[in-house]
């Protein structure tokens, strides 16, 4: 029961009591008239005055309802921003991995290209030392050449001058000798020559394997390099994606818990409301009849004394 309709019915109530208190002690009034008076205006007063308590218990009920509802979208709003701004580094971080792994290509893509340029370089240098090195064989094959036709003529110009056959006896065994000697140190001279021809060879395989190998690990280091930088950010930012998440849930059955509470609070602050105003109303009718039923006794006992004296008893005029 609203509080309009409780003070309408307490105040006409008391208000009729009270008439009827005034009713019974001035007897022109009289009871009822003062009763039918007492309801009117009793009424009117207590109707006025609950209207009152109703509209100040309905806006402290929506202010209070206003407060919750303000408090529950101030902090979803405050939820949905530490989502977003978690969100935001978590994008930040991503970013930063994609810049520092597109770094690490650039890197491992310029020491690349030095080793292979090193290592180019490097077997440029060989085959030019190996084309110097055949240089130099022809011209030491070709000053042995000389140094032997040169003996070999001198063995035959000593021969001539000696009165002795060339080439026949054992002259022939010396021509025979320094030719075998002469063909001896060609031999041998070939022979270093392709000895120093293969191991710049080799090492010419050898410094392309290296570069090669430099190559294949300069890559591979990159590239786990950018496996861990990449699982890491990913690690870190599914971290805080999923923990922003389960704050925001937390948040969430939080905000609406409170909210809920508020609610029920505002609803029970309102029954409690109607149900005092139920109780002063019966309270108010018990006082009221009590009242009246006093009011009616003294009234009852005014008529009799009236009565009383307006009697006329034989032998006293």
């Amino acid at each position: 029961m609203n509080g309009a309709s409780t003070g309408f019915v307490a105040g006409a109530a008391s208000g009729a009591a009270s008439g009827a208190m005034v009713g019974s002690v001035v007897p022109v009034v009289g009871t009822a008239i003062g009763a039918a008076a007492g309801v009117v205006i009793g009424g009117a007063l207590g109707y006025f005055s609950g209207a009152s308590a109703d509209a100040q218990q309905s806006s402290s009920a929506a202010w209070a309802q206003y407060n919750a509802d303000q408090s529950r979208a101030i902090s979803t709003q405050n939820a949905n921003s530490s989502m977003s701004m978690t969100a935001f580094n978590a994008g930040m971080i991503m970013s930063q991995s994609d810049t520092s792994i597109a770094m690490s290509q650039e890197e491992v893509a310029y020491n690349v290209s030095m080793i292979q340029t090193t290592t180019q370089y490097n077997d440029l240098l060989m085959e030019e030392d190996l084309s110097l090195m055949w240089e130099s064989y022809g011209l030491d094959s070709n000053l042995l050449d000389m140094q032997r036709n040169l003996e070999r003529g001198n063995i035959v110009v000593n021969q001539g001058a000696s009165g002795t056959i060339i080439g026949e006896g054992s002259n022939a065994d010396v021509l025979m000798s320094q030719k075998t000697m002469a063909e001896l140190d060609s031999f041998v001279l070939l022979h270093n020559a392709d000895i120093q021809a293969a191991n710049i060879t080799n090492a010419r395989a050898q410094s392309k394997w290296q570069g090669d190998v430099a190559i294949a690990e300069a890559e591979w280091r990159g590239e786990m390099s950018q496996y861990a930088t990449r699982t890491s950010s990913n690690n870190q930012a599914s971290a805080m994606l999923l923990g922003a998440l389960m704050d925001r849930d937390s948040a969430g059955q939080s905000i609406d818990f409170s909210h809920s509470s508020a609610s029920n609070a505002v609803s029970q602050n309102i029954a409690a409301g109607d149900n005092q105003n139920t109780n002063n109303m019966v309270s108010s009718l018990f006082s009221t009849a009590g009242q009246a039923g006093g009011s009616m006794i003294t009234d009852s006992a005014n008529t009799k004394a009236t009565e009383m004296d307006q009697t006329v008893i034989p032998g006293r005029m």
